[in-house]
C-alpha cells in the first residue's frame, strides 16, 4: 500500500509530510493547493477527493487554521474509513501543535514528534496503522 500523509499551509507550503520525501512535498502541495483554491473560488466549496491515474488524493480543511491535510493513496482505501481518520489524525495535529502551527517559520522539521502517530515497520504500514488502527 503507497500512503503519504500532508499538512499543508493556505498558500501551499507543507508545514508537515509523512513520510518526508524531500522537494516532492513542495511540487505536490503546491499543486494540492492550486487545486484547493481553484474549487473553493468557482464552486464555493472545497475539493474532497481527487483521482489522477490510480492514485487517490484526499482533502480535509483545518477548522482552526490556515491549512489543510491531504493524503495521497494509491486507491485500495474505502473512501469512508480514510476521511473518518483524517480527521482523528487532523484533530490530533492541531491539538498538540495549537501554540506552534501560527508561529511556524518554515521547518518541516519542528513537527517531526508527530511521526510517532505513524510509526510501524514501513512506511506504508506506518500510515496504514494511523489511518485505520491496523497494518495493511
Amino acid at each position: 500500500m503507497n500512503l503519504k500523509f500532508y499538512a499543508v499551509t493556505g498558500g501551499g507550503v507543507p508545514l508537515y509530510a509523512y513520510p518526508e520525501n524531500g522537494c516532492d512535498e513542495s511540487l505536490l502541495t503546491a499543486f494540492a493547493s492550486a487545486i484547493y483554491t481553484i474549487s473553493e473560488a468557482m464552486f464555493g466549496e472545497s475539493i474532497t477527493k481527487m483521482n489522477m491515474k490510480g492514485y487517490n488524493l484526499f482533502f480535509k480543511k483545518s477548522e482552526n487554521f490556515d491549512l489543510f491535510y491531504a493524503v495521497v493513496s494509491n486507491g485500495k482505501i474505502k473512501e469512508k474509513d480514510l476521511s473518518s481518520r483524517l480527521e482523528d489524525i487532523a484533530k490530533n495535529f492541531e491539538s498538540e501543535y495549537k501554540e506552534s502551527i501560527n508561529t511556524w517559520q518554515g521547518d518541516m522539521h519542528a513537527f517531526k514528534e508527530f511521526d510517532k502517530y505513524f510509526e510501524q515497520k514501513d512506511d506504508a504500514a506506518k500510515l496504514a496503522l494511523a489511518l485505520f488502527g491496523k497494518k495493511e
